[in-house]
């Protein structure tokens, strides 16, 4: 089942205020070195297709 932050939801076009916040990588950063340093599996593409988007929204709204 997917949430409204879902990956398929946010590659889907559908504008989501809040979601590709820099709180959300510096989160989902610390949350995935922190849980790999207390040994969960965490797979490989959640936690970097997450941060890649989070990181891409970012540079996307650089003003230049």
């Amino acid at each position: 089942m997917y949430t409204k932050s879902s990956d398929s939801h946010l590659c889907s076009g559908v504008d989501t205020h809040g979601i590709l916040l820099f709180r959300t990588l510096i989160g989902k950063v610390f949350g995935s070195i922190g849980s790999v340093g207390g040994g969960l599996a965490l797979g490989k593409e959640g936690p970097l297709v997450h941060t890649g988007a989070c990181i891409a929204s970012l540079l996307g709204q650089v003003r230049t």
